[in-house]
């Protein structure tokens, strides 16, 4: 019988982890060993996952020696599935010890005041201010329900840089605050220590716990602390602990460690919730259940909601046609649109083509959207440089014919692109957003002008 649970599928990777730790699993042999466990061939894997064949029976072979190595027994493809299952009932019946210290946890625990376990959460005082809030009703709502779900335990929000996913996290964390013991927030920029992190989270639920420095240990005790007391943590930007290449996120070096803090939070038996934001889709997160995780795209607001929250620093008649240009121009962006909000001034906003003319030109606009089309991976840029000088919009084939890269490749791309709106289909063929395709022409423009300058 395969392994097809999701649950165990973790219970798996986990236990590997583990073992061969301070190694870890890469992202084709992480692939190999699940959809092994689940049963396919290496001829699947490899048509599914776009690989060759040899380079997949490649990996695999380096797997089954890395595992065979690790577990001091024979590991291959054939009996994988059967020995897997074998370990995780082995370290079940080895749990013993950690279950007693979650009776010594749980001690410390009822000796906790009523006082303090009924006391009313409220938000790490870390987390960024919102000062207005407008719109987001249906996020809002759909945030709401997960919460209430006993299955869901991650919901992760992904959009443009500027589109608000920081602001709707701590609005829903704010809303949804009475719900939960502690909400926690986290910012897992480059300055993210995931030990001083965990300890932080401890320390807010226990001040007296002591607190060890062994991650695993870390692990255990947080995963204790979730389940006794319903907690809301807040990860701001996830991203940052990924890189993103061929269409596929990878952990950065030195962030292994990371998958295992997000599967505890994703599969250990506990009742709170995680709220991540992510400029993109991470491709490790698909591997759970849909009922664990759960994903809102966001995109732009309505712009009589940018108009209600900008308009005290808009110091200059415009009209709502012209505003409503602007809006659409920059895809909503609340960020985006807050920045233009304090240059209208020194703009002729009576000019219905502002948008377009005068706009653009905008230094900390472009540094947004320059640093937003950096994120991409080497295949996304190329059909996003492609469309940027394209004269017409261009079909499937047109793309296929210019594009050196495997159809399945570019269709993935077209679809990554079109849900994160930096390009648009109609009638079957695609254009790049105007936005995105000025700053590119304007980019390679001064670029082509600087060398010829220079020689």
């Amino acid at each position: 019988m395969m392994v097809r649970n999701s649950l165990d599928l973790q219970q798996a990777i986990s236990l590997v982890d583990r073992k061969i730790n301070p190694k870890h699993l890469n992202r084709v042999q992480e692939i190999i060993l699940v959809k092994s466990l689940e049963g396919q061939t290496y001829s699947q894997i490899a048509i599914e996952y776009n690989y060759g064949m040899e380079y997949i029976k490649t990996s695999g072979s380096e797997l089954w020696k890395l595992l065979s190595q690790a577990f001091g027994q024979q590991v291959n493809k054939s009996n994988c599935n059967s020995f897997i299952r074998r370990q995780i009932s082995e370290f079940a019946v080895n749990t013993f010890s950690q279950n007693k210290r979650a009776e010594i946890i749980k001690d410390r625990q009822d000796k906790v005041s009523v006082e303090n376990v009924q006391k009313k959460s409220s938000i790490s005082l870390i987390a960024p201010e919102i000062s207005d809030f407008q719109g987001r009703d249906r996020e809002l709502s759909l945030i709401e329900k997960w919460s209430n779900s006993s299955d869901c335990r991650f919901v992760l929000m992904t959009g443009m840089i500027g589109c608000g996913k920081t602001t709707l996290a701590i609005k829903a964390a704010e809303i949804l605050q009475n719900k939960f013991h502690r909400v926690i927030y986290l910012s897992m920029s480059n300055s993210f220590n995931l030990k001083n992190s965990i300890k932080f989270c401890l320390q807010s639920l226990d001040p007296n716990l002591e607190i060890s420095s062994d991650i695993n240990k870390l692990l255990i005790d947080l995963t204790l602390y979730l389940k006794k007391y319903r907690c809301l943590i807040v990860l701001d930007d996830l991203d940052s602990i990924v890189e993103f290449k061929q269409m596929a996120s990878y952990y950065r070096s030195g962030c292994e460690k990371h998958a295992q803090f997000l599967r505890c939070l994703i599969t250990a038996n506990h009742q709170s919730l995680v709220i991540a934001s992510s400029r993109n889709t991470i491709k490790q997160l698909s591997y759970y259940s849909s009922k664990q995780v759960k994903t809102l795209h966001l995109r732009g607001m309505k712009p009589e909601n940018l108009w209600s929250i900008l308009k005290s620093e808009i110091t200059t008649d415009i009209s709502q046609d012209v505003w409503n240009k602007i809006c659409r121009y920059y895809q909503y962006n609340p960020e985006l649109m807050k920045i233009l909000a304090s240059n209208l001034e020194y703009l002729p906003v009576s000019d219905a083509n502002i948008y377009h003319k005068y706009v653009p030109y905008i230094e900390e606009i472009d540094l947004i959207i320059e640093e937003e089309l950096n994120s991409l991976d080497e295949i996304s840029k190329e059909v996003i440089y492609w469309l940027s000088f394209s004269l017409d919009n261009s079909t499937l084939d047109k793309l296929f014919q210019k594009i050196n890269h495997h159809q399945n490749k570019i269709l993935q791309v077209i679809s990554f692109l079109k849900k994160h709106s930096l390009i648009a289909e109609e009638n079957n063929s695609y254009a790049l957003i105007p936005m995105f395709k000025d700053y590119i022409q304007r980019y390679l423009v001064n670029a082509a002008k600087q060398a010829g300058d220079s020689s």
